[in-house]
């Protein structure tokens, strides 16, 4: 998909993740957009766009409904995929749930096989910490190839 020249400077964010990690928080965060949050399922269930201004130029924001897999069958599911397939988005901002780090790398493993700029937000690191558990975020960057950023949980 080639970018309009008037978004010359623009990027297309998309936040990808599994239901609860923690994406719509880091959409009103970055847009300053009101998204739901909260902890049970189908709370997004279609994909919000906002943007914001950096002095690099304007960020789209897309934040969306949660999926566990690329191989999805649900109505919100197919639309996301849809998205991350269409090159609407320059890059991929996958959360993940410190809590669920196993299960969610599935995920990060098909959207690395797609080969558009990845990073990666390990969200509520500050619960694992309660619990003993470290991630080594610069290791995980490392082995997957791509930024690993650490985000704190909201409680």
């Amino acid at each position: 998909m080639e970018k309009d020249s008037s978004l010359a400077n623009s990027r297309r964010i998309a936040i990808i993740g599994s239901p609860n990690s923690g994406k719509s928080q880091i959409f009103s965060n970055l847009t300053g957009e009101y998204a739901l949050v909260s902890n049970y399922p189908f709370s997004t269930i279609s994909i919000k766009k906002a943007s914001y201004s950096t002095p690099e130029g304007t960020c789209e924001v897309f934040d969306t409904p949660g999926i566990y897999s690329l191989l999805v069958q649900s109505e919100e599911g197919i639309a996301v995929r849809n998205l991350i397939l269409s090159g609407e988005a320059d890059v991929i901002l996958q959360c993940i749930d410190a809590n669920l780090l196993k299960q969610s790398l599935s995920l990060t493993a098909e959207l690395l096989d797609l080969g558009i700029p990845l990073v990666i937000t390990v969200n509520a690191i500050d619960e694992t910490l309660k619990k003993g558990i470290w991630i080594d975020s610069v290791r995980l960057s490392q082995l997957l190839g791509v930024p690993v950023i650490d985000s704190v949980s909201y409680t």
